[in-house]
């Protein structure tokens, strides 16, 4: 029997990720790869715009569709933040 899959989101995790993803792009000089990982980025960063409840307040964790009852921490923020950023500054410098 095959384990179940781990499918929880962690919004820092996601910053990170964004981030590497976006870096990724500039450093491939938007070849094919590098579009590649820009799409990856861009799916990430969709994935943690949906982490942010009606009160505008990030969620530290999502596991499938239900989201975690614990506000996200100062890091959440921070990487969050700064993926989104590189993800902005990046695209639009190659593209």
């Amino acid at each position: 029997m095959q384990p179940a899959a781990d499918d929880k989101l962690v919004a820092g995790w996601n910053g990170l990720a964004i981030y590497a993803l976006s870096m990724g792009h500039r450093v491939c000089n938007g070849d094919q790869q590098g579009k590649a990982f820009l799409a990856a980025a861009a799916k990430a960063a969709h994935a943690l715009s949906g982490m942010v409840g009606e009160d505008g307040k990030l969620v530290r964790m999502m596991r499938g569709n239900t989201r975690s009852a614990n506000e996200g921490m100062l890091e959440d923020y921070a990487l969050s933040v700064q993926g989104v950023y590189a993800l902005l500054v990046y695209s639009i410098r190659i593209s």
